[in-house]
């Protein structure tokens, strides 16, 4: 039990005691090598990457802007002319209609023709 004691009081010293900082060693980027390139070059070309791609998203987003604007005013155009479509899709039955009515006309106005015609040549077969 006493060994217990020992290790309990151990700890709740240890518990109060401050920890240890220890003094870290700073490592320069110049010091470290890469695939035999320095990391501060290594970092260096990083960063110009970095701006290269940063450029070119910027230049992408102008022209996704742009595609997009594009693609409203098609799809503006084509609503525009879906209707313009649909109205002439409205006047051509009526036209179409008006075709058959005429082409009636033109048949009732052959028969009668042809009525007349047969009696006309009968009056003059008659006489």
């Amino acid at each position: 039990m006493a060994t217990a004691k020992k290790a309990a009081t151990a700890k709740a010293t240890a518990a109060k005691k401050k920890p240890r900082t220890r003094a870290r060693a700073m490592i320069q980027a110049h010091d470290v090598e890469v695939d035999n390139r320095r990391l501060d070059g290594v970092l260096a070309d990083l960063a110009e990457q970095n701006k290269a791609n940063a450029a070119r998203s910027a230049e992408n987003a102008e022209l996704v802007k742009i595609a997009l604007q594009t693609i409203a005013a098609v799809t503006q155009d084509l609503r525009a002319t879906t209707q313009e479509i649909r109205a002439l899709g409205h006047e051509v039955g009526a036209l179409a209609h008006d075709v058959r009515a005429l082409t009636q006309e033109l048949r009732d106005f052959a028969h009668r023709t042809d009525h007349r015609l047969g009696a006309l040549e009968k009056a003059i077969a008659a006489e």
